[in-house]
């Protein structure tokens, strides 16, 4: 997963312009069952888990897009944040401790059966329907994951902490996991 943050400014150095809010026409298409070899049935997927598809946003002016593009695959997010007051920090430096506050207080009592999808409410959207995202989720065969990013945010300084991985996307990003 790449998050929107991290696609745009490599469409603006390539393309040197961008003015999209919406893509026309789909840019990517899943891969079929016997392409990816993926042994979940679609069908039997909603059947054994439930899903959270979680947001924290307070601002919801700004929570629009993602609502939209939800609402146009179907998906009902949670909004943590309605109604809360936010006393976390600005996206100028460390922070979110509030956001994982909210979200482990929402989670803890939780099935540990139930599987969550957190995205953050600002600067991502939905592209796929919720059956989707989990069968994609299921096939990496793992409890959980993070999308990544190229830069290590917010402190560049302890990037030589971080293993060196496949593709230039090796430091976590929690818009996404």
């Amino acid at each position: 997963m790449i998050p929107v943050d991290e696609y745009l400014p490599e469409m603006i150095t390539t393309y040197n312009y961008i003015d999209a809010v919406a893509l026309k026409e789909d840019a990517c298409n899943q891969l079929s069952r016997e392409e990816s070899s993926s042994d979940i049935e679609s069908s039997n997927v909603f059947r054994e888990f439930k899903v959270h598809p979680l947001t924290i946003g307070t601002d919801r002016k700004k929570c629009s897009k993602l609502n939209t593009s939800a609402s146009k695959v179907g998906i009902n997010v949670k909004n943590l944040g309605t109604n809360v007051v936010w006393l976390g920090t600005d996206m100028s430096g460390p922070g979110g401790g509030m956001k994982v506050n909210l979200l482990r207080d929402y989670i803890k009592n939780l099935p540990s059966t139930d599987i969550v999808l957190f995205t953050d409410a600002y600067d991502v959207f939905y592209a796929d329907n919720l059956e989707t995202i989990v069968e994609r989720f299921l096939d990496f065969n793992c409890k959980i994951l993070f999308s990544a990013e190229q830069f290590c945010w917010p402190d560049a300084n302890i990037e030589h902490e971080f293993p060196m991985a496949a593709t230039k996307y090796r430091f976590l990003n929690s818009g996404t996991f």
